[in-house]
């Protein structure tokens, strides 16, 4: 999931994101925002006057922060530059916020200039976790905090045991790559933080449930689809076509005898506090 190909196709635009987000919005098992539940949570240990918002997306952090630290300073990077333009329909809210195109393994910031710094749902697209996450740890500040939302490497263990029928029926089984999507998780990312950190996790259960085959296509084919696929995989119209095609298929079955199809597993942070001596 680190391949430049795929997520200039996934990253390119705002609409395969937007996809998912509103299939979180609506059906998540979850019955609260996480990155609502992420900011109260952090606000709590330290109120912050500057935040930064490594691989900020289209900016579901921002609105977290707008609701709890209305005075902070926000900044936010992204790859992207569909996300950086994306962000112009916060324009109305009143925090200040600076956001521009930049590299998370090359954070654009000095040393110890933030309180927060916060990477979430994207590490596993980045090519060097360990760096990013040494990138973070440089521009906190003492005493700053350092989080990171993440899935537990179990997610969406439902689905892919389907994409993986579809794969075989589709013939491609043999083709594709190990690499999985989430190659970051809560179950391994304190491997990646700086060795000086003290890494600790709040999980909690979570996932989706949807009452209907269409919204499972279209969360298939927002990104899921191109899991376990190397680069040229993914560019296979056909074997997209086939995989649509399968998916629809064994998700129909799915609900001739289910209302409903699950997506569990667990979601959470990972954090660190900057002490002065690190």
């Amino acid at each position: 999931m680190t391949d430049p190909e795929f997520l200039q196709r996934e990253y390119g635009s705002t609409e395969p994101l937007q996809v998912r987000m509103r299939m979180h919005a609506l059906y998540s098992l979850h019955s609260s925002d996480v990155f609502d539940d992420l900011t109260q949570w952090a606000r709590a240990k330290l109120v912050p006057q500057t935040i930064l918002d490594v691989g900020m997306g289209s900016g579901h952090w921002y609105e977290a922060i707008v609701r709890h630290c209305p005075s902070s300073l926000y900044h936010g990077i992204d790859i992207s530059e569909a996300m950086i333009e994306s962000f112009s329909h916060y324009a109305p809210f009143t925090l200040s916020a600076h956001v521009s195109v930049a590299d998370a393994m090359n954070v654009p910031f000095s040393n110890a200039s933030m309180d927060w710094v916060g990477l979430h749902f994207m590490l596993y697209h980045v090519p060097d976790p360990h760096r990013a996450l040494a990138e973070a740890w440089r521009v906190l500040k003492p005493g700053g905090l350092l989080m990171t939302l993440a899935h537990g490497s179990m997610n969406f263990s439902a689905l892919t045991a389907l994409h993986h029928r579809a794969l075989a029926h589709c013939g491609w089984s043999a083709r594709t790559t190990s690499e999985e999507g989430f190659t970051y998780t809560l179950d391994n990312g304190a491997d990646y933080f700086p060795s000086e950190a003290d890494v600790c996790c709040h999980a909690f259960p979570s996932g989706l449930r949807f009452p209907t085959a269409n919204a499972v296509i279209a969360y298939y084919q927002s990104g899921f689809i191109f899991r376990s696929l190397n680069p040229d995989a993914r560019k296979n119209d056909t074997l997209y076509h086939c995989l649509s095609e399968t998916m629809w298929s064994f998700i129909q079955d799915h609900f001739t005898s289910h209302d409903h199809f699950d997506v569990v597993g667990r979601t959470g942070w990972l954090w660190a506090v900057k002490h002065d001596n690190r």
